[in-house]
């Protein structure tokens, strides 16, 4: 039988440990935002050097419709193998618009190049 300080010591345990689960979980949040922030500037740097006219912009809008075909394969793929992931209609349309609003951007700069 358990006595009562082993239970304690039990339920210490078990709370240390979420804890640790929680600091890791925020930790990895914030560096997904981090992360992203990073992204977003990026993305706003090549959108200006796409108004400008500068060739580095054309780079980065392909980089984006390339990066959104990705996004939407992966995904697709994650799918396809059964994932429970992403299965919410919400996030679904966001996916399928992701591709259609990169393959819409590849025409334009298809037809700009011209």
């Amino acid at each position: 039988m358990y006595s009562h300080d082993k239970i304690k010591q039990e339920i210490d345990f078990l709370i240390m440990s979420l804890s640790i689960f929680e600091f890791i979980g925020l930790f990895f949040v914030v560096i997904f935002v981090a992360v992203a922030i990073f992204l977003v500037l990026i993305i706003l740097y090549g959108y200006k050097a796409l108004i400008q006219g500068r060739p580095s912009g054309f780079i980065f809008s392909w980089l984006l419709v390339v990066g959104g075909v990705f996004a939407f394969l992966i995904h697709g793929y994650f799918l396809l193998q059964g994932s429970e992931a992403f299965r919410l209609p919400v996030s679904l349309a966001l996916i399928i618009l992701v591709l259609i609003v990169s393959l819409a951007q590849a025409v334009a700069l298809l037809k700009v190049r011209k």
